[in-house]
């Protein structure tokens, strides 16, 4: 995955030892991860590609390599964010103001790759120059979200549940923001189902044969 793939720290230090001899060092790391539980904690992100889980593990909230933020469970999609494919999303993030955000990644490759070409030319002068320069910079490489839940709060903390109901929800004490998504009475697992329907097989397959033998 490239550097402009996820959300990133990008710090960049250029050390000149003499005046044709220069070091750089780049570091990209990524930004705190969510646990892939069934929570997501203010300040944590869920990247595209990744999955958070219900308890049970039978609920599925999920951003997708297509842009798109999704609840499944039964084996079927029951909620997305958008019907619109996107390829240029970063991942969700749960803000510490209450807002859940889908953001986008803020450079494309292209856009990536032209910045340090330039960034290395400038270098190239710096050196020629004799000029010494430390760059840092702290700031993600994310846009402005592509979606929020507009949930901003004034006080209080508000954290993102995955729950055995099926619904995924925004909590600040109570539910804020629900996906609406809850399990009827006689909705199961679709996997839950067909061990029940093999478990069934081999024990009427067991009973033929005992009453074959008598």
């Amino acid at each position: 995955m490239s550097p402009a793939a996820f959300p990133c720290v990008c710090s960049i230090t250029i050390s000149f030892q003499s005046f044709n001899s220069a070091t750089v060092n780049l570091s990209l790391t990524r930004l705190n991860m969510a646990d892939r539980g069934s929570v997501l904690t203010p300040g944590s992100w869920l990247y595209a590609g990744d999955s958070m889980w219900s308890d049970d593990h039978t609920v599925q909230f999920t951003v997708q390599l297509d842009g798109k933020m999704a609840v499944y469970w039964g084996g079927e999609l029951r909620w997305e964010h958008s019907d619109v494919q996107r390829e240029d999303i970063a991942g969700v993030k749960m803000q510490d103001d209450g807002n859940l955000v889908l953001l986008c990644v803020l450079f494309s490759s292209f856009f990536f790759l032209s910045f340090f070409s330039l960034f290395f030319l400038f270098q190239i002068l710096c050196v020629l120059s004799g000029v010494s320069h430390n760059f840092s910079d702290g700031s993600t490489n994310t846009s402005a979200p592509a979606w929020a839940s507009n949930t901003v709060v004034n006080s209080g903390m508000v954290s993102l549940f995955v729950e055995n109901s099926g619904n995924v929800v925004l909590y600040q004490g109570t539910p804020i923001w629900v996906t609406e998504t809850q399990k009827g009475p006689g909705d199961t697992d679709k996997r839950e189902k067909k061990s029940d329907e093999v478990n069934k097989k081999a024990n009427s397959g067991g009973k033929k044969r005992g009453l074959g033998k008598k």
